[in-house]
């Protein structure tokens, strides 16, 4: 088995060589975070969309009373949305068995990215543990181990040092539980990163662009939330057109 990084979505050539992999979008600040959130306090499904107008038109289709309207453009609350991008506005009480049609600047985009993968995950710290748990359950296909592909979303592009620490996390946690697997030169440089800042994790990304940003817009509490492992217990798999909860201990996937 082998581990292949992006470090951001703009990296993913959008053709089949992607094809029995297993890839996992990383947006730690805050898509990869909302939506485990979501899909952990009781949301039935996550519909990602790329662009406002088109979650507007997806949100439009869907009865008014089993649907929110969520999501952020430049860490925003879009006009005329239910919600934000902020994890914490993510209560069981709001989100119960609704479903959330769901837009992001970076998020969404790097979803669409992995569009050729067998298991198209997301994953970040919210859920680190069950990712883990799933990508090893899952890690044999019928032609031998599967390519693991670890894709950071980035912001607007560009490197994110978070997204780049939730690849790192992963990494480490797949090489202790499968041992010595094969990585390229960005997963060693993401590994290599996390370890070296794990221990003032929170500090480091504060100072980042991105984490400044969410701050002078009122939402630092965000940023500690997103860094915390296993708040969010569940595996978000993509298909046909949605995210939904792995189920079970076997984490068999939701439409099985």
């Amino acid at each position: 088995m082998a581990i292949q990084t992006y470090l951001t979505h703009a990296l993913v050539a959008d053709d089949m060589s992607h094809r029995g992999s297993i890839a996992v979008v990383v947006d730690v600040l805050r898509a990869s975070t909302s939506i485990c959130t979501a899909l952990h306090r009781g949301a039935r499904e996550v519909i990602p969309a790329l662009e406002i107008e088109d979650a507007m038109r997806i949100a439009g289709k869907l009865d008014k009373e089993v649907r929110l309207l969520a999501g952020e453009r430049n860490c925003v609350k879009p006009d005329g949305f239910d919600l934000g991008n902020s994890p914490l506005e993510y209560t069981n009480e709001i989100l119960n068995g609704k479903a959330l049609v769901f837009t992001s600047t970076n998020g969404a985009q790097a979803i669409a990215r992995t569009r050729f993968a067998t298991h198209r995950l997301v994953g970040g710290f919210a859920n680190l543990s069950v990712l883990i748990d799933y990508i090893v359950a899952h890690r044999e296909g019928e032609d031998g181990p599967r390519r693991i592909e670890l894709v950071c979303a980035g912001t607007d592009g560009n490197f994110s040092f978070e997204d780049t620490f939730g690849v790192g996390a992963i990494a480490g946690e797949l090489r202790k539980r499968l041992g010595d697997v094969a990585i390229c030169d960005a997963t060693r440089a993401a590994l290599e990163l996390y370890t070296l800042h794990k221990s003032r994790l929170t500090d480091f990304v504060m100072s980042t662009s991105h984490a400044q940003r969410l701050h002078d817009l009122g939402y630092g509490d965000d940023v500690a939330y997103c860094l915390t492992a296993d708040t969010a217990p569940v595996v978000p798999i993509f298909e046909n057109s949605t995210l939904k909860a792995a189920l079970g201990a076997s984490m068999e996937h939701p439409s099985a």
